[in-house]
């Protein structure tokens, strides 16, 4: 026994010599060491757990720490888990009589007083930093890694943002199109449906004649026939509007058009003067392409070309192939001519 009770005189006098400062900090002896927490990024807290971690794994193996510092540690972390020794001594089991070391240790905690639970956490940082720099390589590895996380998790937001928006455009182009599509569709069956009123009883006569007696022929005759006249129809609009495109491309060259014309009726008169005959390309003429259309009135029409005089009527055989002139008038510049068929089989 006074053996044991030598051994905790002999701590308690080198306890004497520990300096905890409550106010400002820790290890005032040592001002000139750096602190780890003013260069790093990383809250206390998350410090404080990784100072655990590091001493728990390195402790006895990459780190060697005196008997005096290690009751500090343990004194610094019952501080941050259980407050004060004065307000936790209630809750902790008794200590043995041959319990040095736990003495020790609680003699340490009582040392710290109502330091508060962050001075704790940062005098157990400071604490292992200044015994152990493999510490702050430690903790700068993992910053590193947090923050390479962090860069990561970043593009991959910016990345699914991206493809959000793209996703997003696609759908409303995909939309635009579905809303162009059913546009276009709904007037062709608005068109369709106005040239079918309008041919109908013209279709159905040449059918009743081709198919007599049955209905089920005339039926898909007809249809066939109305779609053919619809494409017919929707070709001359587009001919038409090539049309009033070349009509108003020629007139926005038509200044340019009226100076060459100017320019080649005096180069013309220059050379009727030399007795020279007029270049061949001068006297040509733009074509305009041609375009039909269909009559409402086809059966009036018919009937009256049939009762006129002259040569209206003209009977074409199978395989036939048919001229027909018509007189011109030298100032003119468009052809009009109208025709009909019996039973809708000349093109």
């Amino acid at each position: 026994m006074a053996a044991v009770g030598d051994n905790t005189s002999s701590v308690a006098e080198k306890f004497k010599h520990l300096s905890i400062e409550n106010k400002t900090g820790f290890g005032a002896a040592e001002n000139d060491q750096i602190n780890i927490l003013s260069n790093n990024s990383l809250p206390l807290q998350e410090v404080y757990k990784l100072a655990l971690n590091f001493y728990k794994e390195k402790e006895g193996k990459a780190v060697h720490l005196s008997y005096e510092d290690k009751l500090q540690l343990v004194a610094f972390s019952q501080q941050v888990s259980h407050g004060p020794l004065s307000e936790a001594v209630s809750k902790l089991p008794p200590l043995g009589a041959l319990d040095v070391v736990g003495r020790d240790r609680r003699l340490a905690w009582q040392k710290l007083g109502n330091l508060d639970a962050d001075q704790a956490r940062r005098g157990f940082v400071e604490l292992l930093y200044r015994r152990c720099p493999l510490f702050n390589a430690y903790t700068e590895a993992h910053r590193c890694e947090k923050e390479e996380q962090e860069r990561l998790i970043e593009e991959e937001r910016k990345r699914r943002l991206l493809e959000e928006e793209e996703r997003k455009k696609l759908e409303a182009e995909e939309k635009l199109k579905r809303e162009q599509l059913e546009k276009e569709e709904l007037i062709k069956q608005q068109i369709k449906q106005a040239l079918n009123q309008q041919t109908y009883e013209q279709f159905r006569n040449y059918a009743e004649q081709q198919f007599p007696g049955d209905p089920e022929k005339q039926g898909t005759l007809i249809k066939q026939l109305q779609e053919q006249h619809y494409i017919q129809y929707m070709q001359q609009l587009q001919a038409v509007h090539r049309d009033e495109e070349i009509i108003l491309k020629g007139t926005d060259n038509e200044v340019n058009a009226n100076e060459e014309k100017t320019q080649t009726t005096e180069q013309s008169s220059d050379d009727l003067n030399n007795g020279s005959p007029p270049a061949l390309s001068s006297l040509s003429e733009t074509l305009v392409p041609a375009n039909m259309w269909t009559r409402s009135d086809i059966q009036a029409f018919k009937q009256a070309v049939s009762q006129a005089e002259g040569d209206g009527v003209v009977r074409v055989g199978h395989g036939e192939t048919v001229t027909v002139r018509v007189p011109t008038h030298k100032d003119g510049s468009r052809i009009f001519w109208e025709f009909a068929t019996d039973h809708y089989d000349i093109g």
